[in-house]
């Protein structure tokens, strides 16, 4: 009973974590979409292609600063440590949220703009418009400046703290585990590999083996001498 409990626990929580991904990723959309449609209507007939790139300052740039602040960090080959880029982390963040509202903004403006035009009620005047216009094109600006800010600014590592990493650079060497082609041996007892089933059983085995050993040279001393 206490098992099916449990399995049914495990499935739930599951469930959620799929649910809120798909959730979250389907209203980030909806709102990328009706950012699109408002690019699209500042822009020339022709030009659609180029509405495809504002997504850069909102949908795509929340997404792609998010991953910025995921990964930053980097080893510190004088020390020998993996460190968290405190900076870059930082700008990361920032810049993922100003995206998010930004679309956020564009999306109402989007919105706004269809409601007038389907009930000859305007509720967005042409200095309203104006504004936005002005703010997508700061937006833009400030990707831009954000991305060369990360790229060009080295990191602290006087100042940056030292992160663990052990459970994807097993050896410390810098290189992560995955993009080298040949198995690592951890270099501490808190490792993954150190704590797998497999590693437990062949240390569990030499163990008994060195008793064994020990348990006959009780028994023979001669033969135990005659061994070493």
């Amino acid at each position: 009973m206490n098992k099916q409990v449990t399995e049914r626990k495990e499935f739930l929580d599951y469930a959620a974590e799929i649910a809120a991904w798909v959730l979250g990723g389907t209203m980030f959309l909806y709102l990328g979409y009706r950012t699109l449609d408002f690019f699209t209507f500042t822009i020339r007939d022709g030009d659609g292609i180029i509405a495809y790139l504002g997504l850069f300052s909102t949908t795509i740039g929340a997404v792609i600063f998010a991953l910025i602040w995921k990964r930053s960090f980097y080893f510190d080959r004088r020390t020998q440590k993996w460190r968290s880029d405190e900076f870059r982390k930082t700008i990361a963040g920032i810049m993922a949220a100003v995206c998010a509202i930004g679309e956020l903004v564009i999306a109402v403006a989007d919105m706004t703009i269809i409601a007038d035009m389907r009930t000859d009620v305007l509720a967005m005047t042409e200095s309203d418009l104006k504004t936005i216009v002005w703010a997508t094109a700061g937006l833009a600006g400030l990707v831009g400046i954000s991305i060369a800010i990360i790229k060009m600014t080295p990191p602290h590592p006087l100042t940056d703290p030292e992160i663990d990493m052990s459970d994807q650079d097993a050896d410390n060497n810098g290189v992560l585990d995955r993009k080298q082609n040949t198995p690592v041996r951890p270099m501490n007892a808190n490792a993954s590999t150190a704590n797998s089933p497999d590693f437990e059983k062949i240390e569990l085995l030499r163990k008994v083996s060195e008793l064994e050993r020990e348990l006959k040279s009780k028994e023979n001393p001669q033969t135990g001498q005659d061994e070493k």
